[in-house]
């Protein structure tokens, strides 16, 4: 009886042993997950730095020789102030000497040839100083850009396996989701949205916070499906559904009704040779 009563409580121990490793087998896998996760966003946070710096680089260079440019050019003006100044002395004297009486045609001649100097100079006085001001203005708006801080971008996740990003200037793309984004980007994930619809009370509050966004998307992507052909249309038809909340058997009701729309406008079109 003992012997029976110690195997059972084997069996029992051996039972809690076995469900303890098949929940640490579940965390290690968890854990397995989230490092992978964790090891691509470093991944893609340090390609990020790297082209910053390259970018940095880049700027950095340009302000430098957009410095030196301005350096020599500022140097030549000088010494151009300074043999126009040399030049306007040389004609005062030679004026003075014709207006006196001395002098002789070869003086006349060298006066003319002076004053045709003169103007070149002063020619080429106002081009150096035109081009100095570009410069200035140019280095100016570089110094600008390179302190400007990135503006922020809004973006909404609209599937598994595609989101779309707002700029602050009123451009859009569409393109993949990323595991994870950046500090400064504002993420508003319409699939989180879609899983919690049971939930009324929620949902209100998350639309009314989304609303502002949600419409500038919209306008954007309705914009884009007038305007577009009929392939930009029937890639844009579950974007716009999915920003309205539609469910997925709403969406491919849409789209099969589309697509059957097309058959028949093509067909129309090939009977009547247009």
């Amino acid at each position: 009886m003992e012997t029976q009563v110690s195997i059972e409580s084997l069996q029992t121990q051996l039972q809690k042993a076995q469900i303890e490793i098949s929940q640490k087998e579940t965390k290690v896998a968890k854990l397995k997950s989230l490092l992978t996760r964790s090891m691509r966003s470093d991944k893609r946070r340090e390609q990020q730095i790297e082209t910053l710096q390259i970018d940095l680089s880049d700027r950095d260079r340009h302000i430098q020789a957009l410095e030196n440019d301005l350096k020599e050019t500022n140097s030549f003006s000088s010494r151009q102030a300074e043999r126009i100044t040399q030049l306007e002395e040389e004609l005062t004297e030679i004026s003075n000497r014709l207006q006196s009486g001395v002098g002789s045609e070869a003086a006349q001649k060298r006066n003319e040839r002076m004053k045709q100097m003169l103007e070149r100079s002063n020619i080429l006085y106002a081009e150096l100083q035109t081009k100095y001001q570009k410069i200035c203005s140019e280095l100016e708006e570089e110094k600008s850009k390179h302190l400007r801080k990135p503006n922020p971008q809004k973006v909404v996740i609209v599937s598994n396996d595609e989101a779309i990003t707002l700029n602050d200037d009123q451009s859009y793309s569409i393109g993949p989701t990323m595991d994870s984004y950046p500090s400064n980007v504002t993420v508003q994930d319409v699939r989180r949205q879609n899983m919690h619809a049971s939930n009324v009370h929620q949902n209100n509050e998350a639309q009314n916070v989304n609303q502002p966004v949600l419409k500038l998307y919209l306008k954007r992507v309705l914009l884009e499906f007038f305007i577009g052909d009929s392939n930009t249309q029937q890639r844009l038809i579950p974007v716009v559904l999915q920003l309205l909340d539609c469910t997925p058997e709403q969406i491919t009701a849409a789209q099969r009704s589309y697509a059957e729309g097309r058959q028949i406008i093509s067909k129309a079109t090939s009977a009547f040779g247009l």
